[in-house]
């Protein structure tokens, strides 16, 4: 919370991704699989959302804005927008690395198998710079359909077709 309280009210985003993300995507692969660890990552591709913070959090992070008065000069648009640009071409490669790697998608505690990382694979996916990722998890899961016996995978894939089925109704999914 504290992470994500940092990355909400820091005008200086070339300093956060500096000091703060730059370390944190050095170990993006046992980062996005942990279920505390994931939510600055989370912070980042979903700002706020109720699927992953709780009130409580979302109250701690907001506090500023609550209050009517600014915690920042930058937007909080503008500042995500601003992060994600630095963030996204790293969490693709390091998801594209997991997903080339077959002994990742068997492991119990791997991308695909924890809440956390199946979280993290569509909030990447569904965002913009992610969409590179939905074919190769498509093929994945024609080699490997074991894949979806997994409560979590099954999930995260039927949440990416129906968001990206209702973001582009022309678009078909083979």
């Amino acid at each position: 919370c504290v992470v994500s309280c940092l990355l909400s009210v820091t005008d200086d985003t070339k300093l956060l991704c500096k000091m703060l993300l730059a370390p944190l995507a050095e170990e993006l692969e046992s980062i996005c699989v942990h279920k505390y660890a994931s939510l600055p990552i989370l912070h980042i591709l979903a700002p706020s959302c109720n699927r992953y913070f709780t009130e409580h959090d979302r109250f701690s992070v907001e506090i500023g804005e609550r209050d009517g008065e600014p915690t920042s000069k930058k937007p909080q648009e503008l500042r995500r927008k601003e992060l994600l640009k630095f963030l996204m071409p790293k969490l693709v490669a390091s998801i594209s690395k997991t997903l080339q790697e077959k002994d990742e998608l068997d492991n119990e505690e791997g991308l695909f198998n924890s809440k956390s990382g199946c979280n993290i694979l569509f909030e990447t996916v569904t965002n913009e710079g992610g969409e590179s990722l939905f074919e190769n998890l498509l093929d994945i899961v024609d080699e490997e359909f074991q894949l979806l016996d997994s409560f979590n995978t099954s999930r995260m894939y039927k949440r990416i077709v129906v968001e990206t089925t209702s973001k582009s109704p022309k678009k078909q999914i083979e």
